[in-house]
């Protein structure tokens, strides 16, 4: 507990057994301890929660609930149904947290009542690693940029909806007040609840100290297969919301034209995915390479040329 806030971590797993442990690993060393550690096994088969106890961690409260597979609303709303501290923090169950994440997170909101903070994702290893994970690294860094212009800054009010549940904290009252998560959804709830938030008047900020990062493997046909899934998010939130997001420029893939059509046509196919993660092309300079990974991953992860 830190000044009058106090917090819990509220951590969804489903089949994460091998991931979770180490996430719980980076909540021992925390400067703030959390008053309450909340794991919500979402329907999994490979005997989580026997790991987890395995463990033997001696949190101030510490909660494993298991229920029936009900996808990533739902077992995150489960988590805060359970909670009774004051401020709410998720955390993806591969998710690594450096020792004052959760100090970051409380202060925020102890000097901003009511508002939603993202944490960014970094990777304090970026550099030592693997290629492709150095690329989705090159990759935030971008995108951290543009959507909020904060390479100095420490936290920033954003100019329009984003939430990342990944690394995210709101008060409890707010929570409920936002009704939570809609468990109709199975992806996209995270930016679905900004939307809520913003259209009500309540501030979302990002942060650049409140970082943590994922401690995955990943690979390029993953990260395709995942780029996928988000955009059948994002035309189911169309389809259940038409009101909020038909016109929502987000949502708007314009795909390419005459010179640029036929070059992500011809990085369309599946060969160059399998070509990336047989590391074919790590005899270019890093910064031309990871420009091409982009256009393999947009060519088939968002525009999905070869389907349209």
């Amino acid at each position: 507990m830190l000044g009058s806030l106090s917090i819990t971590v509220i951590i969804p797993t489903y089949n994460g057994a091998h991931k979770v442990v180490q996430a719980l690993d980076s909540l021992l060393i925390q400067s703030c301890k959390p008053d309450e550690v909340i794991v919500v096994i979402d329907g999994s088969t490979d005997n989580s929660k026997a790991a987890i106890e395995e463990k033997n961690y001696q949190f101030s409260s510490f909660k494993i609930i298991e229920q029936a597979n009900g996808g990533r609303a739902k077992v995150r709303n489960t988590g805060a149904a359970k909670a009774t501290s004051e401020l709410l923090l998720f955390m993806d169950d591969d998710m690594i947290a450096p020792v004052n994440w959760i100090e970051n997170h409380i202060k925020h909101h102890i000097l901003n009542i009511n508002t939603l903070l993202t944490g960014k994702l970094e990777d304090p290893n970026e550099g030592k690693g693997d290629d492709f994970l150095e690329f989705k690294s090159w990759l935030n860094k971008r995108w951290n940029i543009g959507l909020n212009n904060l390479e100095d800054s420490v936290n920033t009010i954003l100019k329009y909806p984003y939430v990342s549940a990944n690394n995210f904290s709101i008060q409890a009252t707010l929570f409920k007040k936002l009704e939570g998560f809609d468990e109709r959804l199975n992806d996209a709830e995270d930016y679905d609840l900004a939307v809520r938030a913003f259209e009500k008047g309540f501030k979302l900020y990002s942060s650049n100290e409140a970082f943590a990062w994922h401690n995955d493997t990943a690979n390029c046909k993953k990260y395709i297969k995942r780029l996928r899934e988000y955009q059948d998010a994002q035309n189911k939130l169309v389809i259940l919301k038409p009101n909020i997001y038909k016109n929502n420029h987000r949502f708007t893939v314009v795909y390419p034209t005459g010179i640029k059509k036929i070059i992500f046509k011809l990085f369309s196919h599946d060969f160059w995915a399998s070509a990336i993660d047989e590391k074919y092309f790590t005899f270019l300079p890093k910064n031309i390479r990871y420009k091409f990974y982009d256009i393999v991953v947009t060519s088939q992860g968002v525009y999905n040329i070869n389907n349209k």
